[in-house]
């Protein structure tokens, strides 16, 4: 017997803040919505994975088809957003080979690199103005 939809958020959303890989993979596996949200901030099991520099976890959620873009949360924050947060290179990175895209721009028309340099992660500003023009 499956279990309710209701209950796999629920679990899905606890293991995430657990960072439990095992636990994510079977709920996963038994439907459990990748992209369910915190109640609160609207934020997934991605967004979280990413705040903890939970790489493992991360690769977990994307391979069972994790939204990159997603930003309907209470900050309007992407995946590439929290990476920016966390001033994690690596992470945005790893979200870029894995098909997130760097060339967004809000409605004030600000880039990704724009928010970097905001909120002082020049190095990650710097490397993403390097994707984007190839040099």
């Amino acid at each position: 017997m499956s279990r309710p939809q209701i209950e796999l958020r629920t679990l899905l959303l606890k293991a995430a803040l657990a960072a439990d890989i095992p636990e994510m993979r079977v709920l996963l596996e038994e439907g459990a919505g990748v992209d369910k949200q915190f109640i609160n901030s609207g934020f997934t099991a991605l967004h979280q994975a990413i705040g903890t520099s939970n790489y493992e976890m991360t690769e977990l959620l994307i391979e069972y088809g994790a939204n990159l873009e997603h930003d309907e949360n209470a900050n309007a924050q992407t995946p590439i957003m929290s990476a920016i947060i966390m001033d994690d290179l690596p992470m945005l990175k790893l979200l870029v080979k894995h098909g997130a895209q760097l060339d967004a721009v809000d409605q004030d028309n600000q880039t990704y690199a724009d928010y970097a340099r905001e909120i002082g992660r020049d190095t990650i500003a710097e490397y993403i103005d390097t994707m984007l023009t190839g040099n």
